[in-house]
């Protein structure tokens, strides 16, 4: 998809970009996205150099694909929790406003960002390591940052709204220990909920109706 495959010896073969990052429309192929995290992390600086370039490389020709692929890491129980994490961490540069050249959600299509918005609340959802359920919501409350800025709307998900309608109603559910039975997933859930008061102040504000059934629920519970 680069006009071109582009080789590059990573551990023991060589592999193409175009077999790594491919179309949104095609299905990841975790395996090398794993031998690719791996690569970044190599103590070989070779190695590691040319994982470089090539995540670079993909970061900005296929933002979507390269965002695509770290979620299906994120989510995908068969990968070690630290490889995982690791993605979570690529993946939270790419949608955190900062330098072009990371943050790359903005150049993502419209379908694809509403795409990606809906798994990450998915995965936060039915993630059952706390650790990792903490991560996803770090990348959910840097993206919150910018698609629920309401002092500039370009990066909105939903015109009219807060920006991301989905994502307080999910947030207060999971945080509500009257509906959540995991105690650590109501945690995080009000770990995220803190960190999006400084991004959605005025809409938290408006739901204190539900802010203060999960208040009391959560002092109720014994846990």
């Amino acid at each position: 998809f680069f006009g071109c495959c582009c080789f590059f010896p990573l551990t023991t073969a060589f592999f193409p970009l175009c077999l790594l990052f491919p179309s949104t429309a095609m299905a990841v192929d975790k395996a090398k996205f794993v031998e690719l995290l791996a690569a970044l992390q190599s103590k070989d600086n070779e190695v590691r150099k040319k994982a470089e370039t090539m995540y670079e490389q993909a970061k900005q020709t296929e933002p979507e694909s390269t965002m695509v692929g770290f979620l299906t890491i994120g989510g995908s129980t068969d990968v070690p929790d630290a490889t995982r994490m690791q993605a979570a961490v690529l993946l939270r540069r790419q949608v955190l406003k900062g330098p072009d050249k990371d943050f790359t959600f903005p150049r993502v299509s419209h379908n694809g960002q509403q795409a990606v918005a809906s798994e990450l609340l998915r995965l936060f959802q039915t993630e059952q390591n706390p650790k990792m359920q903490n991560k996803i919501g770090e990348v959910i409350a840097s993206l919150a940052d910018y698609v629920c800025d309401e002092e500039d709307p370009r990066g909105t998900l939903a015109p009219g709204t807060c920006g991301w309608p989905a994502l307080l109603p999910m947030v207060f559910t999971m945080a509500d220990a009257g509906k959540t039975a995991s105690a650590a997933s109501c945690e995080s859930s009000m770990r995220l909920l803190k960190e999006l008061v400084s991004t959605l102040r005025n809409p938290i504000v408006a739901a204190k109706t539900e802010l203060g059934v999960v208040l009391q629920n959560g002092l109720a519970h014994p846990d």
